[in-house]
């Protein structure tokens, strides 16, 4: 197994409690780094951006070649999507990280994949709009009479 935007192994150490070997991780956050050396150091950290790390150096690091792994595990910065936050979606740069994960996966050709999600991924803007500046004509119950009750 291939960890990406590991943090602190939380999604692996379930995936290896279901049999799965972690081989290598990706993470930047330099805590999580250390959090992962010091608890399992048998595993190797690229401790990089995943914009400036290739996939090709990822598999290599696991000792694997593409078509090898069996999964490719990844949680990226939910932040930007999350119904908690701003919701700036692609407008963040953590909101195009995703596109990354997509990029090991079609490279590394792994047998299964594995993206944490984040409430609000699916549904986020491409451009966040606030509720106050919404089409609100687009709602069924503004647009038909369908939704009001009848009397009588």
């Amino acid at each position: 197994m291939i960890s990406l935007f590991a943090g602190a192994l939380g999604l692996d150490l379930g995936l290896e409690s279901a049999g799965f070997d972690l081989r290598a991780a990706v993470e930047v956050n330099r805590w999580a780094v250390e959090t992962i050396e010091m608890n399992r150091p048998d595993v190797d950290v690229i401790d990089r951006r995943i914009e400036d790390v290739r996939t090709d150096e990822i598999l290599k690091r696991a000792g694997l070649q593409a078509g090898e792994a069996l999964v490719v595990a990844a949680g990226p910065s939910c932040q930007t999507f999350s119904t908690a936050g701003h919701r700036r979606s692609v407008g963040d740069d953590r909101g195009w990280l995703f596109k990354h994960f997509l990029r090991v996966v079609t490279e590394g050709r792994p047998r299964f994949f594995v993206m944490e999600n984040v409430r609000g991924v699916l549904s986020a803007a491409v451009q966040h709009r606030p509720l106050a500046e919404a089409d609100l004509d687009i709602l069924p119950w503004r647009t038909t009479n369908s939704m009001v009750p009848r009397s009588g």
